[in-house]
């Protein structure tokens, strides 16, 4: 596990775009599909061990890994492990959500955010849905995206 952990990547420009949602004191949270076990260890790796994060629990126990979904909502769109509306019901009220995504479990919520950035299969089912949507390739092009069209960022929530 260890081995496979140390092997994940990070998009170089989500440490500059960390330095600018907190400088602009934009509430941020990382909502994920994924697990804590694996996410919370790439973030530590990168020194980001202090992010907010939602996601699926798992634990290693002796040579087993045990997992759970707190996040889970059997009445979810997408019957993902992780309920991503049920986390963005919690952020600051009245603040339009900024959602970034890029996968089949952003779906649901990404329909729910003020403005979205999406790339890959988010991306082609917005595109076929006929959604709006800002593409992006990484982190810079987010930030820049929300420099230029929110002077007001410090207004906003933003969901990873």
């Amino acid at each position: 596990m260890d081995t496979f952990v140390r092997q994940i990547g990070i998009d170089v420009s989500f440490l500059p775009f960390i330095g600018f949602v907190r400088a602009q004191q934009i509430p941020f949270q990382i909502v994920s599909d994924g697990f804590d076990l694996i996410i919370r260890a790439v973030l530590e790796r990168w020194g980001l061990g202090d992010l907010p994060l939602f996601c699926n629990h798992m634990t290693l126990a002796g040579d087993r890994l045990k997992v759970s979904f707190p996040f889970s909502n059997p009445d979810c769109e997408k019957q993902s492990g992780m309920c991503k509306c049920s986390v963005m019901r919690s952020m600051t009220p009245g603040r339009p959500v900024i959602y970034i995504g890029d996968g089949h479990s952003d779906i649901c919520a990404s329909r729910k955010a003020g403005v979205l950035f999406a790339k890959g299969k988010l991306m082609e089912i917005c595109q076929d849905e006929g959604r709006d949507f800002v593409p992006f390739e990484n982190f810079e092009d987010i930030m820049t995206a929300i420099i230029k069209r929110n002077r007001h960022a410090t207004e906003t929530n933003c969901v990873v």
